[in-house]
């Protein structure tokens, strides 16, 4: 079967010490160091596909010897995120809505999280809150963690990314005779329309970490089995942008017009003091 998407549940245990105090400790499960992987990160490495879309299209442009044309986007069409609502639950924080109205957000009005009928066939893949499962196909098991990460953009309509996917590829025999990836450690970028970042700790570097992902990933056969549409950078960002655009429209309906620079504003009032006679 194709591989298996889990992540590794953490515990904290409390230590009394009659000389340290009270103290906690973060365990979970070793992973074999040997076979250890980071498959993306936060900043938009992507295992593989290193390369920007822009660098390469330069270097096509160049003439170079090892030029290469770029690869064609597949031709993929729009994910039902209702099929995967709630897949990430187990991952993300319960508080993400409240930390975002304590922010002041609105939403941005994309259809991007809209629910509707399930059009993927029964069968052909089952979504759950312990990890991804794609039946009835063979797939190269380094296609699985980019194609989650660009998942969780969708089915989440553009609001969390996980990456920063590393850990290990334990292949058959496992409990269901699939390959499982058990990773540790991911990061959740925060997809803010005001430009927040930090929501989900130090490494969310919110829509910016989204777009330094869809700068260098290219959607592969697992994308295009789950529907989803092919992205670039410019698109992440757009939400800012509007976002931008009406506040600068709140601002101008509220003053009726752009301030003056401060200098001309300043200009008729300022009188210089005369010197008295001699």
């Amino acid at each position: 079967g194709a591989p298996r998407v889990e992540f590794l549940d953490a515990r904290i245990y409390v230590v009394r010490d009659v000389n340290l105090g009270e103290y906690g400790r973060l365990v979970e499960k070793q992973l074999d160091p040997l076979g250890y992987t980071k498959w993306n990160s936060n900043n938009g490495f992507v295992r593989g596909q290193a390369e920007t879309r822009a660098d390469s299209a330069a270097e096509v442009g160049s003439g170079s010897a090892d030029a290469r044309a770029l690869p064609a986007d597949p031709p993929c069409v729009n994910v039902d995120r209702a099929a995967a609502h709630g897949v990430l639950g187990a991952i993300a924080e319960s508080d993400e809505e409240a930390a975002e109205r304590s922010d002041g957000e609105v939403d941005d009005g994309s259809d991007d999280g809209s629910d509707g009928g399930s059009d993927v066939p029964t069968g052909a893949l089952e979504l759950s809150v312990r990890g991804l499962y794609v039946a009835r196909a063979r797939l190269q098991p380094e296609l699985v963690p980019p194609a989650f990460t660009h998942f969780s953009y969708e089915c989440t309509g553009g609001r969390m990314m996980v990456c920063d996917l590393q850990g290990t590829l334990t292949p058959p025999p496992s409990a269901d005779g699939t390959p499982t990836y058990e990773l540790t450690d991911p990061v959740i970028h925060f997809g803010s329309t005001s430009g927040r970042t930090g929501v989900y700790g130090r490494t969310d570097r919110g829509r910016l970490g989204m777009s330094r992902f869809f700068e260098t990933h290219t959607c592969n056969e697992l994308c295009c089995m789950l529907r989803l549409p092919p992205r670039d950078a410019a698109s992440t960002l757009e939400p800012l942008r509007r976002n931008a655009r009406d506040a600068r429209r709140r601002r101008a309906a509220k003053f009726g017009s752009a301030p003056r620079p401060l200098a001309n504003a300043l200009s008729g009032g300022i009188t210089r003091a005369q010197p008295d006679a001699a």
